[in-house]
């Protein structure tokens, strides 16, 4: 029996599915979310703090000051948050969780200066349908440089990839390139990933070629996953990343059964803040 399509492609999900297609259809298909973590949730806070901290329109109040204090706020709303308390951190894990978090924002400072950057767009959603495929994405922040130039900025809480890992880490800055060509009628100049826990800076110019490069690829994706929904056939692909993979007890490398996971784990709930794939 085919299985439903999922509504959309965003970075995340091409991504998931690449990776493995077996744990694609759990978390899209099946829509089974894997609990927040620790990890997650700090890189949910540091988020919110810069888009609320890019979000002020007054230059003047871009300052280390104003970016903690707004921290200070985001981080008392979590400490109530349903999934901080799903942790069931005691005082001293909350603390640790706070102090990682803030220096992450201090590792941002030394990266930019936030009274140089221009600002056009934060937490900017986009949408398009290109060729039956419907595309969608949230870019961090688009800032405007030069003569009227874009740049695509992606904020990542972990430490920077490998060389050899690197390019597939701009997967999903050059999927934004896309929207942007698409929707917003323009090329950005560049993409650029800011790794906040060690403090690296990796860009990628980007043009036309590399787009229809990128679409095209995008495209084929999509064409598996159809397949894949009319066959109802997801095959597993074992890799270094299966040791960290929520479903692992479910999949068949291991011994699992993946009928087992619908009926044992919990359903994703529709409020979910964001693709944590991003973070």
């Amino acid at each position: 029996m085919a299985l439903d399509l999922p509504s959309s492609l965003s970075p995340s999900k091409v991504t998931a599915f690449t990776d493995c297609p077996l744990a694609f259809k759990f978390s899209v298909i099946d829509h089974i979310s894997p609990p927040a973590t620790y990890v997650t949730l700090k890189g949910i806070m540091v988020h919110e703090v810069l888009q609320i901290f890019y979000g002020q329109s007054n230059l003047s109040e871009r300052s280390a000051e104003s970016l903690f204090r707004i921290f200070d706020e985001v981080f008392e709303k979590f400490k109530s948050s349903h999934d901080l308390i799903k942790l069931s951190l005691n005082e001293e894990e909350l603390t640790l969780l706070k102090n990682e978090a803030i220096l992450l924002l201090e590792n941002y400072l030394k990266m930019e200066d936030p009274k140089s950057v221009s600002a056009v767009g934060v937490e900017l959603q986009l949408e398009t349908t290109l060729d039956d495929v419907h595309l969608r994405g949230i870019i961090d922040r688009l800032d405007i440089v030069g003569d009227n130039e874009f740049v695509v900025v992606d904020y990542k809480t972990g430490k920077s990839p490998s060389v050899e890992l690197e390019s597939s880490r701009l997967t999903g800055v050059n999927f934004y390139g896309v929207l942007c060509y698409s929707v917003l009628n323009f090329i950005p100049k560049q993409v650029k990933l800011l790794y906040l826990a060690d403090g690296v800076t990796i860009t990628s110019s980007i043009n036309e070629d590399k787009i229809k490069r990128y679409l095209k690829r995008t495209q084929a994706v999509w064409s598996a996953i159809e397949r894949a929904c009319v066959r109802d056939d997801f095959r597993p692909n074992p890799s270094y990343k299966c040791q960290w993979c929520f479903f692992a007890n479910y999949c068949p490398v291991n011994g699992g059964n993946p009928d087992l996971a619908l009926s044992e784990l919990t359903k994703s709930d529709a409020s979910q803040i964001r693709d944590l794939e991003d973070l």
